[in-house]
């Protein structure tokens, strides 16, 4: 929701349509990325010796997503009571938006970043217990497992677009010879 609101979705479409679009994408992409950094954990779980097994580093992460159940009911309550201008960022359009809405946001984005860091938390020590290692070992196996699955996307991008320039070569590089 929040990538929804810094791209104005709430200028685009009306609220009873908003949230249920939200909620859809929001839980195919939650769950495409838990398998996806699911997967990236336990390659490096079994690289770094963890005997975690696949099903207990997803059920690991579904865990550590608890804390955002928190932020739905932080946005559903900010929907409710600001409509379709919840769903803005107002100084991208330069409105001039009401207090009362500039402190519903502040207060969603707080408690983001609480849910963030309690996740983070969770994550970790649940990492750690599941892997049988310390708790510094598993925050070292999630940066590993996110610089693996960082680089692979920089790839696959870099192989999309260089694909893509091949097979019109004429649009990228018109005018020089």
């Amino acid at each position: 929701m929040v990538q929804g609101a810094q791209n104005n979705v709430g200028a685009k479409a009306p609220l009873l349509v908003l949230l249920p679009v939200c909620a859809l994408v929001g839980a195919i992409w939650g769950l495409l990325q838990m398998h996806v950094l699911a997967l990236f954990l336990f390659i490096v779980g079994r690289v770094t010796t963890g005997p975690a097994t696949f099903r207990q580093v997803r059920m690991v992460l579904a865990w550590a997503e608890v804390p955002h159940t928190v932020l739905v009911a932080c946005w559903l309550l900010g929907a409710i009571v600001f409509g379709r201008l919840f769903f803005l960022n107002p100084e991208g359009l330069g409105l001039n938006p009401p207090p009362a809405l500039l402190l519903g946001m502040l207060f969603v984005y707080l408690v983001s970043l609480v849910a963030v860091s309690w996740s983070l938390v969770i994550l970790v020590k649940g990492l750690a217990e599941a892997q049988g290692i310390s708790a510094w070992a598993a925050l070292g196996s999630l940066l590993l497992a996110g610089l693996i699955l960082g680089v692979s996307v920089v790839i696959v991008l870099q192989m999309v677009v260089t694909l893509g320039a091949m097979r019109h070569p004429s649009q990228h590089f018109s005018g020089v010879r």
